[in-house]
């Protein structure tokens, strides 16, 4: 089938085996159904503990968005448009999509994390508000980007580069920015699932710092910015450190702030956003850990343009992250495998070769004598060192005389 459509699809799999992670069941079987009708390039790779197998989908198609509007407008279905030499064709990839999730029932869930369209004039980026949220709207929000469109477009002629899809407002009264895109962690900002698609749209024109909030609802182009993911967080990072610098400088006898105590003022600024459960839930943790070792050491670890980093708690190398989620607060032990857990506290992550996991839940109890034992187990055996297995020698074998030859005979 001529589906005028390349894709490629990257995910991470919840498996903490390393390169010996458990592959999604059935997903020789859909690459195998893409490469049938698509350029298409499938991979995966583990992302640590807990949590969903997110795809992350992007899409290469030969028609423009400003051609793909005005065929939608005329009537055509969008996963189905065939019209001369001209093809968008989603549904095979859609139902390939749908076989793999229900393969994968009970074992984990499968989700699009996000999707990205590049058209020939225009990249759509449509983002997850919720679980399993963007392929079941995404016939209705392609309708009212087409009927929308028109209303994109700049005064002097410029149509949008880049379209985020949705962005929101941002109700913290010390936001740095009006309007932001929203991650799927560490989130202070609710959803309300698939209507946040037609509230607000983030759009990025030729030049980057030209952007523009479209409001949906009202048809109507603000003259306000917006910040992507990254940049959110990246703001608030230079925040706190340039708190924690200023406090520095009003005691010049004191010397200049660690990466330790940056790492601290970060994970402060966090919980003061979360500002709900979580984050009252994270500082009480984080009290707990140094109660059991008040020589933990607190890092920020592994930021990149998707995530705003990780806490991390470490001596002698990491014992656990506190990480937070939508639902749920997660400390992950970096060695929890090698755990004793008498009193049963890891729930998450159990099937993996290195780390456990801790799942702490709205209304949860925490073992706190429980969780300090672990805490203190996890230290001891970053102190110890690597296990270092015995290697039995045996006796060398007497080696037989080589016969020489002469240089004239080898050549």
């Amino acid at each position: 089938m001529e589906t005028g459509i390349a894709i490629n699809i990257k995910y991470r799999i919840a498996s903490d085996q390393g390169r010996n992670f458990t592959d999604l069941q059935g997903i020789d079987e859909f690459r195998r159904g893409l490469a049938a009708d698509y350029v298409s390039v499938v991979k995966g790779r583990p992302a640590g503990a807990g949590g969903f197998t997110h795809l992350y989908v992007e899409v290469i198609s030969s028609l423009s968005l400003s051609h793909l509007a005005q065929l939608l407008i005329d009537g055509i279905a969008f996963d189905l448009i065939k019209r001369g030499a001209e093809s968008f064709v989603l549904r095979p990839f859609l139902a390939a999509y749908e076989k793999l999730r229900d393969r994968n029932k009970g074992k984990g869930s499968i989700d699009i994390g996000e999707l990205q369209i590049h058209f020939q004039d225009s990249i759509l980026l449509i983002h997850e508000v919720r679980e399993d949220t963007i392929i079941p709207s995404l016939g209705k929000l392609l309708l009212s980007l087409a009927q929308n469109y028109d209303h994109l477009t700049l005064g002097d002629g410029q149509n949008p580069f880049l379209i985020h899809i949705p962005v929101f407002e941002d109700p913290d009264e010390d936001r740095p920015c009006r309007f932001r895109v929203r991650g799927d962690t560490d989130e202070t900002i609710p959803s309300d699932g698939p209507a946040d698609y037609c509230k607000f749209w983030g759009l990025e024109y030729t030049v980057e710092t030209d952007r523009r909030v479209y409001d949906v609802t009202r048809q109507l182009l603000l003259d306000e910015r917006f910040n992507t993911l990254h940049e959110h967080w990246s703001e608030l990072t230079r925040r706190a450190e340039s708190k924690h610098r200023n406090s520095r400088e009003l005691e010049p006898s004191m010397k200049k702030p660690s990466p330790t105590e940056s790492a601290s003022a970060i994970l402060d600024a966090k919980i003061r956003e979360l500002g709900d459960w979580r984050g009252k839930m994270l500082a009480k943790v984080r009290d707990i850990i140094y109660e059991a070792d008040p020589a933990i050491v607190e890092e920020w670890k592994w930021v990149k343009p998707t995530s705003a980093g990780v806490p991390v708690f470490s001596h002698g190398g990491i014992v656990c992250t506190g990480e937070t989620y939508k639902s749920v607060v997660k400390m992950t032990f970096a060695k929890g495998a090698a755990l004793k857990d008498p009193a049963g506290l890891f729930n998450s992550s159990l099937d993996g070769n290195v780390r456990r996991a801790i799942d702490i839940h709205e209304g949860d109890k925490i073992d706190e004598a429980a969780l300090k034992d672990l805490i203190r187990a996890a230290v001891t055996l970053n102190l110890r060192g690597p296990t270092r297995v015995a290697v039995k020698k045996s006796k060398p074998k007497p080696r037989r005389a080589r016969r020489l030859t002469s240089s004239k005979r080898a050549g």
